[in-house]
């Protein structure tokens, strides 16, 4: 019996960002996928404590505060980047972007650390050792 391991829709983000307090950052995300998506969604998360909040603007946390990449960009380029606006210290923690293809499934990244400095701080960015982006895929057997 042979199996074969196949990656429907994967998803890259960068391993660090860093912003400065008062300023703005664009958390960007990639996805690739084997079949060409027409139709499809992403969001991005915050982890807080066990918890997931939104990065949009109907989060309390965010409001007014989040730009999303657009509708063709999403699609044609593959891209689900979000930008976040007057950067606060508490914005500072790991935010996960997840994209959802209805023909292939969701696929998550593994998150992008964003390090909020105050102005003139300069700060070491969390980064893993291994690879500078990080990626997770939807995974399926077929025997």
């Amino acid at each position: 019996r042979s199996w074969l391991i196949t990656l429907d829709l994967w998803v890259s983000q960068p391993g660090s960002v860093q912003g400065t307090e008062g300023g703005s950052v664009t958390l960007p995300c990639f996805y690739n996928s084997t079949r060409e998506p027409r139709l499809g969604s992403y969001t991005w998360v915050k982890e807080v404590a066990g918890a997931r909040l939104e990065l949009s603007d109907g989060t309390q946390e965010f409001r007014g505060r989040v730009s999303r990449a657009q509708d063709q960009s999403f699609l044609r380029e593959r891209r689900a980047d979000v930008e976040l606006r007057e950067l606060r210290p508490y914005d500072t923690g790991t935010y996960r972007c997840l994209v959802k293809i209805p023909t292939l499934g969701e696929g998550a990244g593994n998150g992008t650390w964003l390090q909020v400095l105050k102005a003139g701080e300069s700060g070491q960015p969390r980064t893993p050792g291994f690879s500078p982006w990080l990626w997770e895929g939807r995974w399926g057997l077929v025997g």
